[in-house]
């Protein structure tokens, strides 16, 4: 089944938006960390407690936090999203994938050839020889 209409225009949304989510998620991390320590953790802390983070504590700790997610993200989540994304290609008949197909079969014929012209070249040479 070839995608069209609907479909085409909501994969072209998907694929775009996943690249601007980054940046979208990016914010959201950063204002969102700043309103949980300024109005939840840093006085849950100092009050209940009885410790007081400087911010620059707090930004350290999700900076590592996120250092060590990128690491899982890189050596674990990436290797499968390319493993599944190569199975898809394959099972959703990707044109490309048919034009490998028929690259091999010309690989194919083209190495008989190649052989054959061995086979007449190495005739030619013991001819000559011969002749010699």
């Amino acid at each position: 089944m070839k995608p069209s209409g609907i479909i085409r225009l909501w994969g072209r949304f998907r694929f775009l938006w996943n690249f601007a989510a980054v940046y979208v998620s990016i914010w959201v991390l950063i204002f969102s960390a700043i309103t949980a320590y300024a109005t939840t953790l840093a006085p849950w802390l100092r009050d209940i407690i009885g410790i007081n983070i400087p911010f620059y504590a707090f930004v350290a700790v999700i900076v590592v936090s996120l250092i060590i997610a990128l690491i899982i993200e890189h050596k674990v989540t990436v290797p499968g999203q390319i493993a599944v994304t190569n199975e898809q290609i394959y099972k959703q008949d990707n044109p490309l994938v048919r034009d490998i197909a028929d690259l091999k079969k010309d690989t194919v014929g083209l190495k008989k050839d190649i052989a054959a012209l061995r086979k007449e070249i190495a005739g030619w040479r013991a001819s000559n020889e011969i002749n010699k």
